[in-house]
């Protein structure tokens, strides 16, 4: 019950985040995706962490930030291809934004 409850709050913040994105409130986004993030950790849930720090890389990306998008985007690679292997959808996107940032 207590994961539901917390699942319910990341993904809120999550969805928010990336409200705010779209809205071009980029620095709003930023600390509500890092906010869902901080959240998802305590939980242990991996494949909605992947998708976390994907969007923390498209956010910082879209500010300008290459090298902190490629900190969130190798660490959600690595988690990734760590727990659903490089066959993996979620790990095939990330790794498409990774190339867009690669030095």
């Amino acid at each position: 019950m207590a994961h539901t409850c917390k699942a319910k709050k990341i993904i809120k913040l999550h969805k928010s985040g990336m409200a705010d994105c779209q809205a071009g409130d980029l620095d709003s986004a930023v600390g509500k995706l890092k906010l869902a993030l901080g959240e998802v950790r305590k939980i242990g849930l991996d494949g909605y962490q992947v998708k976390i720090m994907n969007n923390l890389g498209i956010v910082f990306e879209m500010k300008g930030d290459q090298r902190k998008a490629r900190g969130h985007y190798k660490a959600a690679l690595a988690i990734a291809r760590h727990r659903f292997g490089k066959r993996a959808r979620l790990y095939q996107v990330v790794n498409q934004n990774m190339a867009r940032v690669a030095p």
